[in-house]
This record gives structure tokens, C-alpha cells and sequence, in this order.
């Protein structure tokens, strides 16, 4: 989020400078020498190289055109929807959309004339400040490249997207000046104002992608639907005992995201620690069950930024949360609260481990929102280590989730859990039914699912 917002001031200062200095000065001159280099020394009609790169130029230069991004724009939001993934459908059409509005605006505002020095060799209708082909194709690749590498789950398949979307981007605005219908600033300008555009729709569509609790009917199901079988507590216990150190070392514990409180109790008694929940849903807070154990408190805070003191915390836990979080913040404070010698206890679905989830294999829309927003294995432990955690260790461990198939069915009934919440009415009505045919057929058994936990330590700090 910090290097996307850095990129956006850093671009809207590239297209400002640009804007203030159109036409005057230095940056003519520089505009009129960039544009000759494209054509033969004393010959301006005659663009450099082979006469089928002039065919080349004026095929790419079509992948900005208004007529090509209208279609792909219209192909790939009938897909979305098709799909029901209705976030990125409204995603695409409101950057492409606003972004052809803002284009045409900031052209029109301006009233750049298209160069006069070299012929053109496609036809041009509009001004020429800021391109709107280098504009638009910015928004389009960009938002795409940047949706498809969401669900790529491989480092090199989303550096590779991205390295893809951003080619296109380039080529399309270097045609342009190669064609002679703009200046290099229009093209230069014309990237910057997409860049802008396409990242702060972005942003803006995942802030509103982050679940409010508060506003859902969660919490108050939470209970239900979230409760654990005791033999399942037990299991957590013990694997929380194996693979930390003896209770003497860890007296300070912080339960991040706790939620109703499920293991803010389990973590006090195990190891007679003093132990803070945190949850920034006051919702969430007031469902958490009574207990006894006074050593045990609870704020409503967020993650980003806890009110702890730096060093006060041996263990941080974090159930279920990290996929919520904003990663580069939220790290960076857990690594500032935890004690020299700490750790930290990360208990987390990955994008491998979605797909085991029995009950998913019906809900298909909400398999790809978890897709979606799971962290992969190789990425949680990098983020890790960029605050200094070392990864100490790693289990999936499957746990039961309910006794028998009618308890399963009806937790997944209550529609407690978020991938469920995120889905159309309709998707989960179909999933459920065929859900509960599955659930009516399957012999009575415990239903096991897959967690995985990672273990993180402060020592290498």
C-alpha cells in the first residue's frame, strides 16, 4: 500500500512538471530532437527502419485505440460476470470508464496541437495532451495484469504478468511517437495520468474489499459457527506446547485478531501468561465467551497499529487473521511489540491449502475469493523476514471442525465465514443446496480441516 502510494505521488509529479512546462523551453526542444530520432536525417517523412516496422507500429498502436478497449473491456467484464466476480468487474469498468472520461477531459482542457514537424501516419481526430492511447492502455493492461497476477499463486507467473502488462503499456505509447501524432511528452504524460488512475482505483477497490465486521451479521454467528469441538482445543493446545518453548520464557502474549476470544484463554491457562486480546471489532469483542482468569484483557485496536509497548510482548498469536491484515504495517508492528527472545505464532489457511477444504469443492465463487486474498506459502514467510522474523518452523495440521456431517452443515448454514459473506445470494443458495445433498449422503464421521501454522522468531533481530 506505501509503495503504491509513493508511485502515485511520484507519478502525479511527473505529469504536473510535464503539464507546466508543455510546449515552452527546454522541454520542446527536447520533444522536437526525440521525435526526429524516429525518422531518417533530413528526411521527416521517412521513419527509421525496415518499411514493415511502419505496419508493426500501426497493428500495436490499435491495442490503445478506444474502439479495441471498449471491446476487450466489454469481453472481460461479460467473463466477470459470467464468473460473478462482481468486485473486479466494477473494478475494470470504472477505471476504464473514468479513465476515457478523464482523458478526454484533460485533452480537451489543454488543447495541444498534434505535431506539425513529421507527417502522420495514422489518422488523429483530438488534441494531443496526454495521449490518450498511452493513457488508456496504462489503465487497461495495468488493472488486468494486476487482477490475473492476484490469483497467480507462483512469484515468477505474477512477476511475468506484471513484466507483460507493462510491455504492452510501453509499446502502445511508443508507437505513438513513432507514427508522429505525438509529442514524447503526450506519451510520457499519457502514462503517468493512467498509472495515477489505475492505481488509485485500485487502492480504493481494495479498502473496500477489507471486511467490516461490525457492518455483518458475523459476530453475532461467530459464536455459533466459529465454536470448536473440545477435542479440537485440545489439539491446539498441544501444538501450540510442541512447538514453542516451556512456559517459563513466555509470560506476555498477545492475541491478534482474537475474535471472540477462542484461544485468548487456552493461550493464559497454557502457559499462566498475562495475555492481551486484540480485535479492532467491538462486535466480535462483546460475543467472546466469560471467563474467570482476570489476567486476561481485551482492547479494540487494529493491527497496524497496536497500542503496545516496543519489546512487550513474548508471544504474538494470530488465529485466522494475517490474510486480513495489511502486511507491511501490521508486520512491522508485531516485529516492534515483541520481546527480543520472541515469537511469533501464525495460524493461517495458504492459497495451496484452500482448495482442501471439503465444503469448498461447492462453493466455487467463494473458492476464488479465497484464492484471491490467501497469502501463498513462500509469500508469508518473505514477509516475515522483511521485519527481521526468521520462519522457525511449519505444520498443516488437520483439525476437527465438527463431529458429524449435520454439525458441519450447520456451520456452513450460518454463513459465518467470511468467503461465504462475499458471495452473491444466489451462489451461496446453490452451493448450499448441493452442499447439503453431500452432507446427507456422507457416512457419519468427524470432518477434518486443513490449517497450516508457521513459526516465527525474533532471535536473528
Amino acid at each position: 500500500m506505501l509503495v503504491a502510494a509513493l508511485v502515485v505521488l511520484l507519478a502525479g509529479f511527473g505529469f504536473v512538471k510535464i503539464a507546466e512546462e508543455l510546449g515552452e523551453g527546454e522541454l520542446a526542444k527536447l520533444d522536437e530532437w526525440l521525435l526526429m530520432l524516429f525518422r531518417v536525417p533530413g528526411q521527416p517523412h521517412v521513419p527509421i527502419g525496415p518499411p514493415w516496422l511502419v505496419e508493426v507500429a500501426q497493428d500495436i498502436t490499435v491495442l490503445g485505440g478506444r474502439t479495441m478497449l471498449i471491446a476487450v473491456t466489454l469481453f472481460v467484464t461479460g467473463y466477470l460476470a459470467l464468473e460473478r466476480k462482481y468486485g473486479a468487474m466494477w473494478l475494470v469498468l470504472f477505471a476504464v470508464g473514468g479513465g476515457g472520461l478523464l482523458s478526454s477531459a484533460m485533452k480537451h482542457a489543454f488543447g495541444r496541437g498534434r505535431p506539425d514537424l513529421v507527417p502522420h501516419l495514422v489518422a488523429v481526430t483530438s488534441p494531443s495532451f496526454p495521449s490518450g492511447h498511452s493513457m488508456l492502455g496504462a489503465i487497461m493492461y495495468l488493472t488486468l495484469g494486476a487482477l490475473l497476477a492476484r490469483f497467480a499463486t507462483r512469484r515468477r507467473t505474477k512477476a511475468y504478468l506484471l513484466t507483460v502488462a507493462l510491455f504492452v503499456t510501453f509499446v502502445v505509447g511508443s508507437s505513438r511517437v513513432y507514427l508522429g501524432v505525438h509529442y514524447p511528452s503526450d506519451v510520457v504524460a499519457g502514462w503517468c495520468a493512467g498509472l495515477v488512475w489505475a492505481l488509485v482505483c485500485w487502492l480504493v477497490a481494495r479498502y473496500l474489499r477489507r471486511v467490516d465486521y461490525d457492518s455483518t451479521p458475523i459476530p453475532d454467528l461467530s459464536v455459533q459457527a466459529r465454536r470448536l469441538p473440545a477435542e479440537a482445543m485440545d489439539l491446539w493446545r498441544q501444538v501450540v506446547q510442541d512447538m514453542l518453548p516451556p512456559a517459563p520464557s513466555i509470560r506476555r502474549v498477545l492475541d491478534l485478531g482474537c475474535g471472540t476470544g477462542r484461544f485468548t484463554e487456552m493461550l493464559g491457562n497454557s502457559y499462566r501468561a498475562s495475555v492481551v486480546g486484540i480485535d479492532p471489532s467491538l462486535r466480535m469483542l462483546a460475543q467472546r465467551a466469560p471467563s474467570a482468569d482476570s489476567s486476561a484483557h481485551f482492547i479494540a485496536a487494529h493491527a497496524e497499529s497496536l497500542p503496545v509497548g516496543a519489546g512487550g510482548m513474548d508471544l504474538v498469536f494470530l488465529s485466522m487473521v494475517y490474510h486480513h491484515l495489511r502486511p507491511g504495517h501490521a508486520i512491522a508492528e508485531i516485529a516492534r511489540v515483541l520481546s527480543r527472545n520472541g515469537h511469533v505464532f501464525v495460524r493461517n489457511p495458504t492459497r495451496e491449502a484452500v482448495p482442501d477444504f471439503e465444503f469448498m469443492r461447492f462453493f466455487s465463487e467463494a473458492l476464488a475469493f479465497d484464492l484471491s486474498r490467501m497469502p501463498p506459502r513462500d509469500g508469508l514467510v518473505t514477509t516475515f523476514a522483511a521485519h527481521g522474523l526468521e520462519a522457525a518452523a511449519h505444520r498443516v495440521v488437520r483439525h476437527p471442525f465438527a463431529a458429524s456431517y449435520p454439525e458441519y452443515l450447520a456451520k456452513i448454514s450460518a454463513r459465518a465465514i467470511p468467503s461465504l459473506q462475499a458471495i452473491p445470494d444466489e451462489a451461496f443458495e446453490r452451493g448450499l443446496a448441493a452442499f447439503e445433498r453431500h452432507c446427507r449422503d456422507a457416512p457419519d464421521r468427524p470432518i477434518y480441516e486443513p490449517v497450516e501454522v508457521f513459526l516465527f522468531s525474533a532471535t536473528s533481530r
